[in-house]
């Protein structure tokens, strides 16, 4: 776990996934969608079509778990 104040999570270049303590404070559902988002980092390290194809291969309501945040930030 590591402290911010922009970020849910992160992956290093090195593949080291840190996650922001707050995110405990959500809702499981999106727990999960931040997960998801950072280990799809592992294998793709910037926001191509191929990481959101990877995203959504294991959470095909990605988009919509992403709106919620917009209450949250």
């Amino acid at each position: 776990f590591k402290n911010s104040k922009t970020k849910w999570a992160s992956c290093s270049a090195s593949n080291k996934i840190s996650f922001n303590p707050e995110v405990m404070k959500l809702a499981s559902s999106l727990i999960k969608y931040v997960v998801i988002h950072e280990l799809a980092h592992i294998k793709h390290k910037n926001h191509s079509k191929k990481f959101w194809d990877l995203v959504e291969e294991f959470c095909p309501d990605y988009k919509q778990r992403e709106k919620l945040f917009k209450k949250f930030l």
